[in-house]
C-alpha cells in the first residue's frame, strides 16, 4: 500500500500529513499487514510547483501499472516529532 503524500518537507507540513493519515486510518489498524508506505514525487523530481499534483498523479498511476512502489530519493530518517509509528507507516526507500 503507497499513499502520495505532498511532502512539503516542512516541520509542520509532514507532521500534519502523517497525522491526518494516521488519524484517518486509526492507531495501530495495519499492525498485522505491516506498514503501509508513503511517498512523495518531489523527493525524484522536485516540486513543480501548480504541476505537482499532475506528476503525483502520474508517478501512483505508473506505481499501479507496474505494480511497483517508487522510492523517495534522499530519505535518511524520520524525524522524532513525525509520528509514522502510529498506524504504522514508512517512507518508501
Amino acid at each position: 500500500d503507497l499513499f502520495e503524500a505532498h511532502g512539503t518537507s516542512t516541520v509542520v507540513g509532514d507532521r500534519v500529513e502523517v497525522e491526518a493519515l494516521s488519524d484517518l486510518i486509526g492507531d495501530g489498524r495495519r499492525a498485522s499487514r505491516g506498514a503501509a508506505r508513503i511517498g512523495s514525487v518531489k523527493s525524484n523530481i522536485g516540486h513543480l510547483k501548480s504541476a505537482a499534483g499532475a506528476a503525483s498523479i502520474i508517478k501512483v498511476a505508473l506505481a499501479l501499472h507496474h505494480r511497483v512502489l517508487p522510492p523517495s530519493i534522499g530519505y535518511r530518517q524520520a524525524r522524532e516529532d513525525v509520528p509514522l509509528h502510529r498506524v504504522p507507516l514508512a517512507v518508501q526507500t
